[in-house]
């Protein structure tokens, strides 16, 4: 995206035919409504009405969105020292103003630069500026001018790689206090299904409510968002999570007073005591956990939420367990699906789906952030691994049968945690292994050889989840696998699978 002098996109969409102005734009990525040009027209009149210099309309962004998040700024100026925002509206008043500028503020707040906020009225030529103490006032044009003009413009080489949309996607549960603390935003999307699920919780009887989303949707992040908000309006909530209790969660638990248990003890649970029920990771129910859960919810008029991933399952029986085939014939929730994925590292996302099928292998993904690392000791794995975990990386590894010692446990590290201890959770930077039970086939699809599909957990299974908790960085650790080897390096370097 370049930046523009909107002097010039006025001009250009005033005396260019539609074709030539969408070319034009195009150039520049510049995007706005078509009654946001008008009030931007209204704001040069307003700013040419006296004395003025020509460089305070040069370098702006216009439109700019962050990348996989739905927000949007309509003019964007970066100076050396600060950067000034200005928000285009043809009729607002002060509240909503405030809400969205304080909103922007928190999405330019890492840049860590002063930040000078602006909303222009169209309908009243009126300018208003977010002040130092977060409130809202007129202000006078010539107050804007002068901003501009003191702005030494900076050099951007590309806007996008200033906003890392992961810097604004808070996890419950390992960025607990920035979650209590409201320091993150939902999408339009999100925020529609959670005033729905609100409202109807208000309603009397049962509701029962399905919320699905893959990995990097930011299924978790709202179903905890609802969580809150119902606590914040002095409702009890109960959090049934299907896996390990994990540290944000004990800190939920001890520090902010919220109620979170697990399925294996739902007989014991009193759902008179809750206005709602959340059943986190859903998929991993059992049949007859999910036909109590209704039934219990049924019986005390409450509501309940089942929040689910199918694909996230740790073995052959959740993966052929009924459970979410029962909520949706016997509670018949209400449905929400999150398609986009806005917690998903992009690169990450297109390397974990050509792992597990080479045919999806992508010609055009630059990979710097996957590490392949081969070793041909157990020894020598294990002593990297805890290496890793000392760097500040986060080493995960196969969940242990409680069933017998199987070979994964020899190279799992002293650092490390399981597949299921840590489900629902994320890293910035993630390592696992690979090693020699796996295999591409000839269809180039990822298997593990015949004696470890029977485990009680799966290593594929366990390896997708391994994989998919990682936001930034991926290291695999391949140990003694140089055909697995071969397939990954045909990834990174991009080389198309050709079946055997």
């Amino acid at each position: 995206m370049k930046p523009i002098n909107i002097i010039s996109l006025i001009n250009a969409k005033s005396d260019l035919e539609e074709p030539l102005f969408i070319l034009y734009l195009k150039e520049f990525e510049a995007s706005l409504r078509d009654h946001e040009y008008e009030d931007l027209r209204s704001l040069l009149f307003t700013l040419r009405k006296e004395k003025h210099f020509a460089d305070i309309f040069e370098g702006f962004y216009v439109g700019f969105r962050i990348n996989q998040i739905s927000k949007e700024f309509d003019l964007l100026r970066f100076g050396e020292k600060s950067i000034i925002n200005i928000e285009l509206k043809q009729q607002s008043d002060e509240e909503k103003i405030k809400k969205q500028l304080l909103e922007n503020r928190y999405y330019l707040k890492f840049l860590e630069k002063e930040i000078l906020s602006y909303t222009y009225v169209s309908s009243e030529e009126k300018l208003y500026k977010l002040n130092a103490q977060e409130e809202i006032e007129e202000i006078d044009v010539e107050t804007l001018k002068e901003e501009l003009c003191e702005q030494r413009l900076e050099e951007i080489d590309d806007i996008h790689k200033l906003f890392d949309p992961i810097r604004y996607l808070v996890s419950p549960f390992n960025q607990t206090a920035a979650f209590i603390e409201d320091e993150y935003f939902l999408t339009d999307h999100q925020k529609n299904i959670k005033k729905e699920i609100l409202t109807d919780c208000h309603t009397s009887g049962s509701n029962f409510f399905s919320i699905e989303g893959a990995a990097g949707t930011g299924k978790t992040l709202l179903t905890y968002d609802i969580a809150k908000e119902m606590k914040n309006l002095g409702k009890e909530v109960l959090i049934l999570h299907t896996a390990s209790i994990n540290s944000g969660q004990r800190i939920l638990e001890e520090v902010y007073d919220w109620n979170i248990s697990q399925p294996k003890y739902i007989r014991n649970l009193n759902f008179d005591d809750y206005e709602l029920i959340i059943v986190d990771e859903s998929q991993r129910l059992t049949s007859l956990q999910a036909d109590l859960i209704i039934e219990k919810v049924r019986a005390t008029n409450k509501n309940c939420i089942f929040s689910f991933d199918p694909r996230q399952t740790l073995s052959e029986k959740e993966k052929k367990s009924n459970a979410l085939q029962i909520i949706a014939q016997d509670a018949e929730p209400k449905s929400f699906t999150l398609k986009k994925k806005i917690r998903t590292n992009a690169e990450l996302a297109n390397f974990i789906k050509s792992l597990f099928d080479l045919r999806e292998i992508k010609t055009d993904q630059n990979y710097s952030n996957v590490t392949l690392s081969y070793l041909s000791e157990i020894k020598d794995a294990k002593e990297y691994l805890e290496s890793l975990t000392d760097r500040g990386w986060k080493v995960i590894s196969p969940t242990p049968s409680m069933y017998g010692m199987f070979y994964y446990e020899y190279y799992r590290s002293s650092g490390s945690e399981t597949a299921h201890e840590v489900i629902g959770q994320e890293y910035d930077n993630v390592a696992c292994v690979i090693d020699w039970n796996f295999f591409h086939n000839e269809r180039g699809q990822l298997e593990t050889v015949a004696e470890t599909q029977q485990m009680v957990y799966p290593p594929l299974y366990m390896l997708l989840q391994m994989v998919t908790r990682a936001r930034k960085k991926l290291n695999l650790v391949i140990i003694k696998n140089p055909r697995v080897l071969e397939g990954c390096l045909k990834i990174l370097q991009q080389t198309e699978f050709v079946r055997k």
